[in-house]
């Protein structure tokens, strides 16, 4: 009952204070059971409930939490399931559910709910930085695998090496890889190859199995002691689709324990191919030496040099005959007949000439004669004069009757001018 005097909560002042009771005590939680009811509203989130034999919870799976996994798709009614997400209170009705942040198949959802948030937590010591990887040697000389003996993972280790590797040698450092005493057996052993030292690679290897097989490999002593391990190691655990911590927070993480085989001799088979590659070259190369000797041999036997200087000497005699004149006599003798038709023709070529000159000669005489016949000057030499006033020559009794009296005019003569004036009296 409540206290005199005591004022009464309203509804969603108890509603408010359930709410904030339950998601503080209740933030995160883990729980098991068969999903029924599933509904997939038109916004992208999705209801259900997840029930027992005696009891039932509401659970919503809002839509940003649902598209980072898909997988959701593939569970159905009455599968048994994980789900994980903090407790919540719908104040408008009054009821709590499950607001879930991921579901999983029950079993393989449980492990897989461990590994996410152990590797959470050393991921957020930092742990598995990528800094703090070390790359692997080149050559390594001396490498310890950390494995079952006469397992599969050591021989096909094994059985890789045999075919690529140079002169490394391998040590098997025994251990269980299996089960509650494997992760104490796993430190052992990576205790032993610090304390025996002189190592340049650690291989932590074993074949594939279900996540309960390979759940040893997560344990968190020895993620911290691989951590912390001096020397790089490689994690070579399970399939190519298989995941654990060791891989992680491993310098490298190969898929299978033979591709670790391959990452450790892959220096070395590149070393092989390049000394394949060089001796095939220097073969190539040796053998088309080879060849060029053997050619200049044979140019140069001296069967070969003396059938060269009998080919040029034949050669010579050769030209020397084409060039020997008393071969060629016949060809030569008509030659002073042409030397004789030649000289005619000379003569005949100079006699012509001599005519064509004579010609011309004559008739440049004869023009020359009528240019002088033509030439006014030629008669002044018979006592003619030119007469030339102011106004040009004066060729007319017209002409001289209009110079003015006293006009100044200049004759003439063949071998010279004189000057002469115009009396009044000369007037018309």
């Amino acid at each position: 009952m409540l206290a005199p005097g005591q004022k009464a909560a309203s509804v969603s002042e108890l509603v408010a204070h359930i709410k904030h009771t339950l998601e503080d005590t209740f933030n995160e939680v883990m729980v098991e059971g068969e999903i029924t009811g599933i509904s997939h509203a038109h916004s992208g989130h999705c209801y259900f409930n997840l029930m027992d034999e005696e009891a039932s919870i509401s659970c919503a799976f809002f839509r940003q939490d649902l598209l980072r996994h898909p997988g959701f798709k593939n569970i159905k009614e009455g599968d048994r399931v994980l789900v994980y997400g903090p407790l919540t209170v719908y104040q408008k009705r009054g009821s709590f559910q499950i607001l879930a942040k991921r579901v999983l198949p029950a079993g393989e959802g449980l492990w897989r709910l461990k590994f996410e948030a152990l590797k959470k937590k050393l991921q957020g010591e930092g742990l598995f930085d990528p800094e703090k990887k070390r790359p692997l040697p080149a050559f390594p000389k001396r490498i310890a695998i950390i494995t079952a003996p006469g397992g599969a993972a050591l021989h096909d280790f094994l059985n890789v090496y045999s075919r690529r590797g140079l002169g490394f040698e391998i040590v098997l450092i025994p251990a269980l890889v299996q089960g509650d005493k494997a992760p104490a057996s796993l430190i052992k052993a990576l205790d032993k190859v610090e304390k025996v030292g002189n190592f340049d690679v650690v291989v932590f290897a074993r074949g594939g199995g279900s996540p309960e097989d390979l759940w040893c490999f997560n344990d968190e002593a020895l993620i911290r002691r691989m951590s912390q391990c001096p020397i790089p190691v490689i994690s070579a655990v399970g399939h190519e689709v298989d995941w654990t911590l060791s891989d992680h927070v491993a310098d490298v993480r190969c898929e299978t324990p033979t591709a670790a085989a391959e990452v450790l001799t892959q220096p070395q088979t590149e070393v092989v191919r390049r000394l394949r590659e060089a001796h095939r070259r220097l073969l190539s190369h040796l053998r088309h030496q080879q060849s060029e000797l053997q050619n200049l041999l044979e140019r140069y036997h001296p069967r070969q040099l003396i059938g060269i200087v009998i080919s040029r000497l034949q050669e010579q005699r050769s030209r020397l005959e084409q060039l020997n004149p008393l071969q060629k006599a016949h060809r030569y003798l008509p030659l002073n007949e042409y030397g004789l038709e030649v000289d005619d023709l000379f003569r005949r070529l100079e006699l012509t000439m001599k005519n064509s000159l004579q010609g011309l000669r004559g008739r440049l005489e004869r023009a020359q004669a009528q240019v002088d016949s033509m030439n006014p000057r030629a008669v002044l030499s018979r006592g003619y004069g030119i007469v030339e006033g102011p106004a040009g020559i004066v060729s007319s009794k017209k002409g001289w009757d209009q110079l003015p009296g006293g006009a100044s005019v200049t004759v003439a003569f063949h071998d010279g001018t004189g000057l002469a004036q115009k009396t009044e009296k000369d007037r018309p």
